[in-house]
């Protein structure tokens, strides 16, 4: 059984890799030990959206000195009319990428909620943070819990780099050595999480599970290590998935929900 400190290991070996071969053309830093240990909460089968790598800025901003989990707590739509702590919480806002991704899962039955609905996770962040949040802004993000089905979706990236130019990455991606690497990570990463089912949401990642786990072949979803790999692209951004295919692909992870309770 895989831990937490064995995954941020491998992800940091990773995250040396990308940065030994792409030189001064990216930025290293690790972005595993920013999500939440998982192993005190009470939290079982969630769901794993797998993506190709954090972006951002490439050059160190003042925003880098705190931490990335932030990047992941949503904007709440009604905030700016109240016009309280906007400007302190937007800088830890990114929803227009993961908005997408919120509204689908929370669609499907039984909905499925981003892992900063857990209140001990809430609790979590603001305790790392309280320097910089108000016990207003603690209680505006503690309202998420309110909405809390215990069913979660954990959003992860395949490679521990921080580049926004994706192509920097994949260009890498059939090195044997980092092939090895990454193998390696997705083996620790779903022992770890024990996920219900995992979604990935990036073209060049489900090329790379294509290549590495399903003999070339290519098919809507894998198993990969007895868990079933759901092949996508991005759902939202540039190039991102058009509507009828995400329906289709929502359609095909509702089907299976239904038939694994």
């Amino acid at each position: 059984m895989s831990t937490y400190l064995e995954c941020y290991k491998q992800a940091q070996v990773i995250g040396q890799k990308f940065h030994e071969l792409l030189g001064n053309q990216g930025q290293q830093k690790n972005f595993f030990l920013e999500y939440p240990d998982l192993t005190n909460l009470d939290i079982s089968s969630p769901i794993l959206i797998l993506g190709l790598n954090p972006s951002g800025e490439d050059q160190p901003s003042e925003l880098d000195t705190k931490p990335n989990l932030f990047s992941y707590i949503p904007q709440n739509p009604d905030i700016k009319s109240t016009e309280v702590y906007y400007k302190e919480l937007q800088q830890f806002c990114y929803s227009p990428y993961f908005k997408t991704f919120i509204e689908c899962f929370q669609r499907l039955k039984p909905p499925y909620n981003p892992l900063w609905y857990n209140k001990d996770v809430l609790e979590q962040i603001y305790s790392a943070n309280k320097e910089h949040l108000s016990k207003e802004q603690l209680n505006y993000l503690l309202g998420y819990s309110g909405l809390d089905e215990r069913n979660y979706i954990i959003f992860a990236d395949l490679v521990q780099y921080s580049k926004t130019n994706s192509k920097a990455i994949t260009e890498h991606l059939s090195n044997d050595t980092v092939v090895d690497l990454l193998k390696g990570y997705i083996g620790l990463l779903f022992e770890y999480i024990k996920p219900k089912l995992v979604l990935s949401a990036n073209a060049a990642v489900s090329h790379f599970l294509i290549d590495n786990f399903n003999q070339e072949i290519v098919d809507t979803n894998i198993n990969i290590h007895g868990t079933n790999v759901f092949l996508g692209s991005m759902l939202t951004g540039q190039r991102a998935m058009d509507i009828y295919s995400r329906k289709r692909l929502f359609n095909e992870i509702q089907d299976f929900i239904n038939s694994n309770p």
